[in-house]
């Protein structure tokens, strides 16, 4: 994936995300989150990346975005999330019930 520091190469490209963000709010989706864009990178986009990334080539994956690629991903991740957490709720549940 990346080799260096997420958190530096995020503070560098923060100006490239803050663009994004503004693009996605005019287009109605202003509830999409810096974080989340974030994660979408790295859990998505970035995952399978073995070579290091130039800095320019980050930047151009963050203002190529599209909206749709962010609302898939979120969509996904919160069905995950609701998926594990009925899991667990159910597992809880059995062990109260015996």
């Amino acid at each position: 994936m990346l080799n260096e520091g997420t958190r530096q190469l995020r503070k560098k490209v923060k100006p490239a995300i803050e663009s994004k963000l503004e693009e996605f709010e005019l287009m109605g989706y202003g509830h999409i989150k810096e974080q989340e864009i974030w994660e979408y990178f790295e859990k998505k986009k970035w995952k399978k990346d073995q070579e290091e990334k130039l800095l320019h080539q980050v930047v151009n994956d963050i203002l190529t975005l599209k909206a749709g690629d962010i609302i898939n991903f979120m969509a996904m991740e919160s069905y995950k999330n609701t998926s594990f957490e009925k899991e667990n709720f159910i597992e809880e549940w059995k062990d109260v019930l015996k």
